[in-house]
């Protein structure tokens, strides 16, 4: 089992590293994220149905889970 490494593991480059997004985002540019967008779209139908936003309903809603 000495074979699984950690996601923590310093010789292993980070996931975040890996994202192509270079700018951070803050309470005070959020809508700038190109990201932003898509998660309106699918924030809107999910709550009209109900008062809950669930973040596997919103990867549901902008087609990245199936």
């Amino acid at each position: 089992m000495n074979d699984v490494k950690k996601m923590s593991d310093p010789k292993q480059p980070s996931r975040v590293l890996k994202t192509k997004r270079a700018v951070s985002v803050s309470v005070d540019g959020y809508r700038d994220d190109p990201l932003y967008p898509r998660i309106v779209r699918a924030v809107e139908p999910i709550l009209a149905r109900g008062k809950v936003v669930a973040p596997v309903d919103v990867l549901i809603g902008m087609g990245l889970q199936a």
